[in-house]
């Protein structure tokens, strides 16, 4: 949609040189906002001189967009964004006009190692030093379970609630879909149940009686 020509005006208002959008030659030019903007076409554009003649400078056409401002007279005027918790600005998507934001994708812990570096407390080292080896294993899967889901709690209350788990039974390790029945290593869906599964096979192994 074609931009006003009061919108045009405020979107260069503290420009100093802009890189203007020229279908002949794209040249920088020294912008005076006070200057006639005219339609042109479907476009907002002045008219400057170069080599003693006037040559037609677009500051906005329907194809590009705004023209780039490379230079401003003052420093770029501050503007406050409140940007929703757990969400970052959409650079590739936004807009002078429109500021849109995309949601963080959580990085997830590879090993126990990643997870004692990044997601882990200094006192935790103490407690696992403190367990019989199939227990401490027993423990790192429960905190890596939580990391990965992320608040997410099973409610086995709610027969309706897919838990999507990794357990022990016939001398093997499966994953199976549960409502009711309760498995420590429950997940809220199935991707990230079967990346566990495929990061944590060395802990799961050693922990397995008590799966």
């Amino acid at each position: 949609m074609k931009p006003t020509l009061k919108e045009v005006k405020e979107h260069f208002k503290d420009a100093k040189v802009v890189r203007c959008i020229d279908f002949a030659v794209s040249c920088d030019i020294t912008i005076n906002i006070e200057k006639d903007i005219h339609s042109f076409g479907e476009d907002w554009c002045i008219d400057t001189v170069c080599n003693n003649e006037v040559r037609t400078t677009f500051l906005w056409s329907k194809e590009k967009g705004y023209a780039e401002i490379i230079e401003y007279k003052t420093k770029p005027t501050q503007i406050n964004i409140d940007i929703p918790q757990g969400y970052e600005i959409d650079k590739n998507n936004s807009t002078f006009e429109c500021i849109k934001f995309k949601k963080i994708e959580k990085q997830l812990p590879n090993s126990w190692v990643d997870y004692m570096r990044h997601f882990s407390c200094s006192g935790a080292i103490i407690e696992f030093n403190l367990l019989p080896e199939t227990y401490k294993a027993l423990r790192k899967l429960e905190l890596l379970r939580d990391c990965y889901n992320d608040g997410w709690v099973a409610d086995y209350k709610n027969v309706h609630q897919k838990k999507y788990c990794i357990y022990y039974i016939s001398s093997r390790v499966q994953t199976m879909i549960f409502t009711e029945d309760q498995c420590l290593l429950n997940f809220k869906t199935a991707e990230l149940r079967d990346k566990f599964l495929e990061n944590f096979k060395d802990i799961i192994e050693i922990a397995k009686p008590l799966l």
